[in-house]
């Protein structure tokens, strides 16, 4: 209960991705921060690169390539397309978790939007 309020607290949508059945969960505040009705997210790897802006597309998916293989933390900036096709930034951070014999099952993370941030920087 206290991590949720945290979470809420902060803005931040959380994500797990079960890489052995690919499947991927996201909260509901991942989902609004995505611009997305709550329960609409379909739960797959294509959705969610689908969302990244195209331009970064390449970018994280090999970012999330070389973590799922290395084991490394997950530490990303990078813009989404809403479905308005206005932008968003976000941050995603997260980590690996293997299996007893090394292979990559999972990976969980937060995400957070730094538009705001962004846009002041710009």
């Amino acid at each position: 209960m206290q991590l949720r309020l945290a979470l809420e607290a902060a803005h931040m949508g959380t994500w797990e991705w079960d890489i052995t059945n690919q499947r991927v969960i996201w909260s509901e505040k991942k989902e609004a921060m995505f611009g997305l009705e709550k329960g609409s997210f379909d739960g797959t790897y294509e959705t969610f690169i689908n969302c990244v802006h195209p331009e970064d597309r390449h970018f994280v998916h090999n970012q999330i390539q070389t973590v799922y293989q290395q084991g490394t933390e997950y530490d990303l900036e990078f813009r989404i397309l809403m479905p308005d096709r206005s932008i968003s930034w976000i941050i995603s951070k997260g980590r690996v978790f293997r299996n007893p014999d090394g292979a990559t099952v999972k990976m969980c993370g937060v995400d957070l939007d730094i538009t705001n941030r962004k846009q002041a920087e710009l």
